[in-house]
């Protein structure tokens, strides 16, 4: 009589488990699977989005919240800069660093697919039903380093190619030679490469909640039935 208490109870907890995944896909409860590939699926059309956005003209240039402004060192001086008659030179400085982040922004596409497709998320669900900015920040926690290292190169070539480091240190030298005021040093491409990076990062953040809250920005059934899933949790 025991053993076959123990055989019916062995069946019943094998039969449990067996229908527990068939339970869950009827109640639309994603697998960890689909919310790792849900979100994935989402960060790349929101990096293609964010990535298509600032590169275009102006994308960095005409919008204040992307916009790169002139180094803090620079900053504290412009007041100066601008009495010796060199507004004109801040003022192209401006132009040129900014362009050089949508530049480079048109190639930092592959820099973020390559972190994505390597990317795990063991807390998926956390991040599915946490702030509409939570895949951005793990993201941005998770890759930053290594997107930095990439993109700093192509970060220098652009500005390179608009002489914006020379237009840098021709007001530069001119400010550091009046007496007694503390001198401008930046390491500009350092400077440059996190404005923009912040920038893709801030437009990413955009972009993950549109697609969030706006199904027709779901692109696959994967997405629509994971971020409907968590919006019925909320």
């Amino acid at each position: 009589m025991n053993n076959m208490k123990k055989t019916l109870i062995f069946l019943l907890l094998t039969l449990s488990f067996a229908f527990k995944p068939a339970e869950n896909r009827q109640l639309g409860i994603p697998s960890t699977n689909d919310i790792n590939g849900a979100l994935k699926q989402a960060l790349q059309s929101a990096t293609d989005h964010a990535t298509g956005f600032l590169s275009a003209p102006g994308g960095y240039l005409d919008h204040a919240e992307y916009k790169i402004p002139v180094p803090p060192d620079m900053a504290k001086a412009e007041s100066k800069l601008r009495a010796m008659g060199m507004g004109k030179q801040i003022d192209d400085f401006v132009i040129k660093m900014n362009r050089a982040a949508e530049d480079a922004a048109s190639k930092a596409a592959p820099i973020f697919v390559n972190a994505i497709t390597s990317m795990t998320l063991n807390d998926g669900k956390n991040i599915l039903t946490g702030p509409d900015n939570s895949a951005t920040l793990y993201f941005k926690n998770a890759t930053y380093s290594s997107l930095y290292s990439l993109f700093a190169p192509v970060m220098k070539t652009a500005l390179d190619k608009l002489n914006a480091p020379q237009l840098y240190n021709e007001i530069a030298t001119a400010y550091n030679k009046v007496p007694f005021v503390k001198p401008i040093k930046t390491d500009l491409v350092q400077y440059a490469t996190n404005k923009a990076l912040d920038g893709l990062f801030g437009r990413l953040a955009v972009e993950e909640k549109s697609i969030r809250n706006d199904p027709a920005l779901q692109t696959s059934d994967l997405m629509k039935q994971v971020f409907g899933w968590a919006t019925s949790q909320k």
